[in-house]
Formats: structure tokens, C-alpha cells, sequence
């Protein structure tokens, strides 16, 4: 099923595996809500915006950093959309980006 509410669970089972440093299984459930998120909402949904970060964390914290770097770009493009410039979400996702691409580029 692609309900919200389904998405929302796996978000949080996504959350808990992750927090237990099963990352493969939350990573199953992160894709699984992006799934249901890309075609369920609009493409400048705050919560696909959301969803992308989460992986971008997911991938950023297991020394993914190229993976990581592409989710957090999505999430940065989605959330210049749809918040103010000076948002703290917009600038926590710009830090990231930019320790990324110290990592990426000193890796």
C-alpha cells in the first residue's frame, strides 16, 4: 500500500534499525518510504525533502559520501523550494554538503 501512514512507519522502523546500526535493514525501509513518497507527493514535497536527508544521513554516517552527497543535494533542491533562505534546515544541509565535499575531495 502507498498510504502516508505506512510511509510515516517505516520511516520510524527506518529510524530504529539505524539507531541500532542495522543499516541495511534501515536502509530497506528508508527506500521503501521514498518509494511511497516520490509517488505519492509533489516533486518539492517538504517530506520527500525529508526522506532524502535521512538517507543522506544514513549514507553520510557509514562513510557513503558520495551517496550521501546526491540525497543531500535532493533535499537541499526540494527545501530552497519550499522554505525561507534562512531556514535552519536549509543551512544544516549546506554544512553537510560542504563536509562532504572536504571529505570527498581530501578521500
Amino acid at each position: 500500500s502507498n498510504h502516508p501512514d505506512i510511509c510515516e512507519t517505516y520511516q520510524r522502523l527506518a529510524d530504529c534499525y539505524e539507531s541500532m546500526g542495522k543499516i541495511a535493514k534501515a536502509l530497506e525501509y528508508y527506500s521503501k518510504c521514498l518509494n511511497i513518497r516520490l509517488v505519492t507527493l509533489p516533486d518539492s514535497h517538504p517530506d520527500l525533502a525529508l526522506t532524502y536527508n535521512n538517507l543522506g544521513s544514513l549514507y553520510d554516517n557509514n562513510k557513503n559520501y558520495e551517496q550521501a552527497f546526491d540525497y543531500y543535494q535532493k533535499s537541499l533542491t526540494i527545501s530552497r523550494k519550499t522554505l525561507p533562505p534562512t531556514h535552519p534546515e536549509i543551512q544544516r544541509t549546506e554544512m553537510n554538503i560542504e563536509k562532504l565535499k572536504q571529505l570527498i575531495y581530501f578521500d
